[in-house]
Parts: C-alpha cells; sequence; structure tokens
C-alpha cells in the first residue's frame, strides 16, 4: 500500500508542477490533504504528546517539508519514473531502521492489525 501511495503521490506532485500555482501553494494543499486524511485515521487513539515530544515532531514536521519541497523541484526537473524509484528505496531504507533501530519484526502482515 505504501508503494502505491508514494506513486500516486509522485504523480500528483508532477501533475501540480505543471500548473501556475506557486511551490508554497501546492506544499500547503499537499500538506492540509495529508492533515485530514491522518487526522481521521488517528482520531479514535489520539493521545496529546508531551513538550519533548511536540518539539521532535516540529523538528521532523519542517525536515517533511524541506523534503516535500526538494521533491517538489525535482519533479519540475525530472520524470515521474526516475523520481518514483528514491521514493521506493526509500521503503527499503525505512524497513532496515525499523528493524535496527526499533527492533521491529518485518513481515507481509506488518501494518494489520490484530484482533
Amino acid at each position: 500500500m505504501a508503494a502505491a501511495f508514494m506513486g500516486a503521490e509522485v504523480v500528483g506532485v508532477k501533475w501540480l508542477a505543471r500548473t501556475n500555482d506557486g511551490a508554497v501553494t501546492i506544499l500547503f494543499h499537499s500538506n492540509l490533504t495529508g492533515v485530514l486524511i491522518s487526522g481521521a485515521c488517528m482520531a479514535p487513539g489520539f493521545v496529546w504528546p508531551t513538550p519533548s515530544q511536540s518539539n521532535a515532531l516540529l523538528l521532523i514536521g519542517l525536515m517533511a517539508i524541506l523534503g516535500q519541497a526538494c521533491m517538489f523541484r525535482a519533479a519540475k526537473m525530472s520524470d515521474a519514473k526516475v523520481i518514483v524509484l528514491f521514493f521506493y528505496v526509500s521503503l527499503f531504507y525505512a524497513a532496515l531502521i525499523g528493524y535496527t533501530v526499533f527492533g521491529e519484526k518485518i513481515s507481509l502482515a506488518v501494518g494489520i492489525a490484530k484482533t
């Protein structure tokens, strides 16, 4: 699912890069969409973060916006098929970091809630 959504994001950003909207406008709409979707998913189990967690989340958010700005620039300069390769490689690194740093088990059932 992550690969499918990442591919859709690259195609969407590539499409938006061809419009007359500026990078800030596109980043705003992209992040607003992400907030609405993730907010709906997390609402049932939401727990307010501690102040130190809030600071970490703020830093992560700023880095994510910087990364999105770089991706937007890449979308203007290159084909989507080139950009999406970097996205798919990031899935591998996310799994590797999860396994080595956080001790996560890698399986086909990752992300499926146990009942």
